[in-house]
């Protein structure tokens, strides 16, 4: 055994390598003029494999002094050492390739062709001219062209980032700013994958459509920066345009609030990805996430002032010419002659030391509701105590289909069903505190309500109204007595005999007293319908035919939609 196996295993690395992780690949290698005239043994995959050193094999157990990436040059060692073992210990350390004379070609065997093949080994026979050291100088001079070519784009790179962020651009177009520099393909997308930005020239959009966070579940070292920082991703393969392509998905640093995917699109057979490369994504996430915040930053300023505009509006009494001006020029657009106002409520709401994580939502609520199908971009949008304030004008058609589609777009932003909907009368916009209260009434007469709506029109209301105070309760005596007469009856019938009859009872009101309706919504026939109809007049002691009584009955249904949680369970 040699106690200093370095004074005879040359390993040729330079200054400075090893902190910035210079890489070339054997294709690369391929193109120098030492290696044109070489016979290779490869294939597609390791003809890609990288490159961080070469070493000299002068000792017979070179095995335990080989590191990762390494090209071994072997010599005389071809004759006696070059078996399927010897190749298997080799992949076992990750090494790059073979190099040797064409002299030594002879002592290659099919069997250690089909080893090499199998393990991505690829081996290169150079003219039997070339010293080791030309060789081995020609792979210092590569990884040293390539560092400055590294450092003359990285600065242009950067010059790139300082003009994006000194521009006036979105946040849509960072990635084909950066694709006209680097020649990278890259995408942005959010924590749910749906894309925020792209490159040009390949259909992201159809390349991550199955796609979806649950199908990432293996992350994988994909290599390090050129500060030796490790990064990890996933992998994704999509076929586009019959090509075969692989996706690696970088998720940012997830003590950051927001989380985003950056999106890289590489050559199928990659394994490990450039330092450089990897350098420049942790930039683009850095510079994404910095204007970002900053956009975010200016939205929640004009919400602000936004929201003390809708203030001073709403005390408005009076037609005001000169003040319908300015709240025009401080929203951006023209107040409407009429509005009617929309108040959502949130019941997962957040408590008062947590409004920085309000703000966020209602900016988040804002701008994605801007982007919805359904939206009138004339619409107006603040924030008033714990509410969130829509303000439909005269132009907005089919408020009720509005409201339905608003309704399910909130169930899909929050994510949850736990919030109201109350809608005012219109008004012009010098009375919209009229109509606010009406919304707040409604609001308020939803969550006094056990109904399973999620709005309320405040003119649907009908007869309700007069019953109601501003905070959404009725006289409770009034609620009992009217219950007690009209409906307790039929309650208790169902309940000891597993009846239907207030099933019925309600579908027959919704049905406008049809019996045709009716029975068929309950799948029932007529007969039986009328029977239990029968059954209720019994009960109650009442003539369905009777106008008054139709309307004791309706008032006791709609006010027993108002009974309190508690009441509701017992």
């Amino acid at each position: 055994m040699y106690n200093k196996p370095f004074s005879i295993c040359l390993i040729v690395q330079w200054k400075g390598q090893n902190a910035i992780n210079i890489e070339i690949t054997v294709k690369e290698l391929l193109k120098h003029e030492t290696f044109l005239t070489a016979d290779i043994i490869c294939n597609k995959r390791s003809i890609l494999n990288n490159v961080n050193t070469v070493t000299i094999m002068d000792i017979p157990d070179i095995v335990e002094w080989i590191h990762p990436k390494e090209l071994i040059i072997m010599g005389r060692f071809m004759e006696t050492h070059f078996d399927t073992e010897f190749i298997k210990q080799l992949a076992d350390k990750g090494i790059s390739g073979i190099i040797s004379k064409k002299k030594f070609k002879k002592f290659v065997t099919e069997e250690t062709i089909e080893a090499s093949q199998h393990y991505n080994i690829p081996m290169i026979f150079v003219d039997d001219k070339f010293a080791w050291s030309e060789v081995t100088s020609t792979v210092q001079k590569l990884q040293s062209d390539k560092q400055v070519n590294i450092l003359k784009e990285t600065e242009m790179f950067h010059r790139m980032l300082l003009k994006y962020l000194r521009t006036n651009k979105g946040l849509n177009d960072l990635c084909s700013s950066i694709q006209e520099v680097t020649d990278l393909s890259i995408a942005l997308a959010d924590q749910n994958l749906n894309l925020i930005d792209q490159s040009y020239g390949f259909n992201w959009k159809e390349a991550i459509a199955s796609l979806t966070p649950q199908d990432l579940r293996h992350k994988e070292l994909l290599g390090y920066t050129l500060n030796q920082r490790l990064v990890q991703g996933y992998r994704y393969h999509c076929l586009e345009n019959n090509e075969q392509n692989q996706l690696i998905l970088i998720k940012n640093d997830e003590v950051r609030d927001e989380i985003f995917y950056l999106i890289l699109k590489v050559p199928e057979t990659t394994n490990v990805i450039q330092a450089d490369i990897l350098s420049k994504v942790e930039t683009i996430q850095s510079i994404y996430h910095l204007k970002k915040s900053f956009y975010q930053d200016v939205i929640k300023t004009n919400l602000i002032y936004k929201d003390l505009a809708f203030e001073e509006l709403l005390e408005l009494t009076e037609p005001a010419p000169k003040s319908r001006s300015k709240f025009s020029l401080i929203l951006g657009q023209r107040l409407e002659e009429h509005y009617q106002v929309v108040l959502i409520k949130n019941l997962n709401t957040y408590d008062n030391s947590d409004k920085i994580k309000k703000i966020k939502l209602f900016s988040e609520f804002s701008e994605q509701f801007y982007d919805s199908y359904f939206t009138n971009e004339n619409t107006l949008i603040f924030s008033k105590n714990n509410y969130w304030v829509l303000l439909i004008g005269d132009s907005q058609k089919d408020l009720d289909l509005f409201v339905h589609s608003l309704s399910n777009f909130l169930e899909t932003f929050l994510n949850h069903n736990r919030f109201y909907i109350g809608i005012g009368d219109r008004y012009p916009y010098y009375q919209l505190k009229s109509s606010w209260t009406e919304a707040e009434h409604s609001v308020l007469f939803l969550e006094k309500s056990n109904a399973s709506d999620k709005y309320q029109f405040y003119k649907k209301l009908g007869i309700l109204k007069l019953f109601t105070d501003e905070s959404g309760s009725v006289n409770q005596l009034f609620i009992d007595q009217i219950r007690d007469r009209f409906l307790k009856p039929i309650l208790e019938y169902d309940a000891e005999q597993s009846g239907e009859l207030y099933l019925t009872l309600q579908s027959y009101f919704e049905n406008n007293f049809s019996h045709n309706k009716t029975s068929d919504l309950l799948f029932i026939h007529k007969n039986t319908l009328r029977a239990r109809l029968k059954k209720i007049e019994s009960l109650l002691n009442v003539n369905l035919k009777n106008s008054n009584d139709l309307m004791n009955i309706y008032l006791a249904m709609r006010l027993n939609q108002m009974k309190s949680p508690l009441e509701s369970e017992q």
